[in-house]
């Protein structure tokens, strides 16, 4: 797992390379991911896994990229979820019972069903972590909207509920850990 730090600095908010960190050996404690990390990493897996099925070559997860904050992931993430059912489709109770080429290289003990359902698994839990990055976020940021009495000129209150970019590049939305800007 990585930080996500590589996907979106956290206390400028500035985006850097839209690569993921990666560490080959977890790091303890897990450092805090952001947002765009898991999104990322969401995509990263939910495509290899339907190369695979597809029976194309995997991409290798340094060529998998992020696509940006906001619609252009959004989008990424649909197209995604509306491939995975035309790639199951196909599918016979041979293919559901083949050894899993992924995420457990070629290990007998696993099929391709196996790994179907390790898909949705992912997904679930990946999601609960968005999910519990947002609801840290907002309470952080509305502890610091609270402590201010008023927000930043020119933000909405559903800008803050959004955690959109304000207009100088800077995030509504902090890393935690990180510094309130």
């Amino acid at each position: 797992m990585g930080t996500g730090a590589a996907l979106l600095d956290g206390t400028s908010g500035r985006r850097r390379h839209l690569g993921a960190d990666w560490a080959e050996t977890e790091p303890d404690p897990v450092p805090v991911p952001t947002i765009a990390w898991v999104s990322w990493h969401i995509g990263w897996w939910w495509s290899v896994a339907t190369d695979h099925l597809r029976g194309r070559p995997p991409r290798q997860r340094t060529d998998v990229t992020w696509p940006g904050a906001g619609k252009a992931t959004v989008t990424w993430l649909r197209d995604l979820r509306a491939d995975w059912p035309a790639a199951l489709d196909p599918l016979d109770d041979t293919d559901l019972d083949a050894t899993a080429p992924f995420p457990w290289p070629d290990d007998p003990q696993y099929t391709v069903a196996h790994m179907i359902g390790w898909v949705n698994a992912e997904l679930m839990k990946n999601a609960a972590e968005i999910g519990q990055l947002r609801l840290l976020r907002a309470q952080q940021l509305g502890g610091l909207i609270r402590r201010r009495r008023r927000r930043p000129e020119g933000v909405s209150r559903r800008d803050v509920q959004l955690g959109k970019e304000h207009e100088n590049g800077s995030h509504l939305l902090f890393c935690a850990g990180s510094e309130a800007p």
